[in-house]
């Protein structure tokens, strides 16, 4: 089976036998080990007999009673890929969000156009940037500024390419030489709404366009919900710049909260009732966006938990050796595990982690001049060098 046999199940999906949560069951249950496995009808025939939900077992047979119709849609789309210029990232893929992995739900497979290399940039942070579809100058004003601060320290922008306060934001990001996600709730071909069809010809050129259609389909309501999920699922944090009570933003900033993130909301006046939908959210506990700073802070610390899962587990492999056999290298995760604690002094840390102060002072030099640590009265601390 070559790449191809993927977009089978993307098929199924399309076509509505299939949805993310029925995939992650037959992963769970060991039905497959890999999306292309459903292209095989000896496989497909051993899952209907294995031991699955009784709702999904009727959808495997419905896909096996209409297989040959979802074959030729699934070379249909290779054909309409390979025409668009559009490239398929599954999660195979090392440069597959890495985000995603631990969130349930998300797709097996995404279709872009754009800078693949964007996807690899995630690991220095992103941010969701969304909001009213016909936002006041003040909001539209503040995305503006914000998302210039942000791009400066090469943190991704990521919102859904829909008016108002979307669109400024893709805007920003690109007009500063910045990186920037556009979330579509139709194929990557599907421009929506069509007067961002200048913004979307910049995207495909300068940044991303991500999607779970492939080319062809249209933007449908039902899709926009998913959507709004995988915008705040790949980013570190969610800014809410402006929304009223029944927007959908709010739906983003739900699913933001739920997977942990944290969420910004810009203040505005309550006599403004396309403001009041964030206003609530502040009253619920969102943080107040008072500038880029605060944000950068948040993503830099998300980056570093990032940063150190490997060095975490090189920390744990050095306790258990003899402390004169560790290298600086070594030495140095060992320091920034247990700054990733809390702030401490060099006395604290030496104290800590039994290392002599002359040579802690001179591996804390070094990694401050990576702009790995920094100090802050009198205590080192995690940063996160940008460029």
């Amino acid at each position: 089976m070559n790449d191809n046999d993927r977009l089978f199940w993307s098929a199924c999906f399309t076509e509505g036998y299939l949805n993310n949560k029925d995939t992650d069951e037959l992963f769970d249950v060991r039905s497959i080990k890999d999306i292309k496995d459903l292209k095989d009808p000896n496989i497909l025939a051993d899952i209907g007999r294995s031991d699955i939900s009784p709702k999904l077992r009727i959808k495997i047979e419905q896909i096996i009673k209409h297989y040959r119709e979802l074959e030729y849609r699934s070379r249909i789309m290779a054909e309409d890929i390979e025409a668009l210029g559009v490239f398929t990232v599954t999660d195979t893929d090392d440069d597959y969000p890495e985000a995603w992995r631990s969130i349930r739900g998300m797709p097996r497979m995404i279709f872009c156009r754009g800078r693949r290399d964007i996807l690899t940039g995630l690991k220095m942070g992103s941010c969701a940037v969304v909001g009213s579809r016909e936002p006041g100058s003040y909001a539209s004003s503040a995305t503006s500024e914000i998302c210039e601060d942000l791009v400066k320290k090469d943190i991704t922008i990521v919102s859904g390419m829909a008016k108002g306060i979307d669109r400024t934001a893709h805007k920003a990001a690109l007009d500063n030489n910045g990186k920037t996600i556009a979330f579509l709730a139709g194929g990557p071909d599907n421009i929506y709404p069509w007067e961002n069809k200048d913004i979307y010809d910049r995207i495909i050129s300068e940044g991303l366009v991500i999607t779970e259609m492939p080319p062809g389909v249209k933007a449908q309501r039902q899709f926009f919900p998913s959507r709004n999920r995988l915008i705040s699922a790949i980013s570190d944090t969610c800014l809410i710049m402006e929304a009223g009570l029944h927007s959908g933003t709010l739906h983003t900033a739900s699913f933001a909260a739920a997977q942990g993130k944290s969420v910004y909301v810009l203040p505005n006046t309550i006599y403004y009732e396309n403001a009041l939908g964030g206003l609530k959210l502040i009253q619920d506990g969102a943080n107040i966006l008072l500038s880029a700073d605060d944000v950068i802070n948040d993503i830099a610390e998300c980056c570093l938990y990032r940063m150190l899962d490997k060095g975490l587990d090189i920390s744990h492999e050095a306790g258990d050796r003899k402390k004169e056999d560790l290298g600086d290298e070594e030495w140095k995760t060992v320091i920034l595990n247990e700054l990733s604690i809390k702030p401490q002094t060099s006395d604290m840390l030496a104290s800590r982690i039994e290392l002599p102060f002359y040579r802690l002072s001179a591996l804390l030099s070094e990694l401050e001049m990576t702009g790995k640590v920094e100090q802050c009265r009198g205590k080192f601390l995690l940063t996160i060098s940008r460029h």
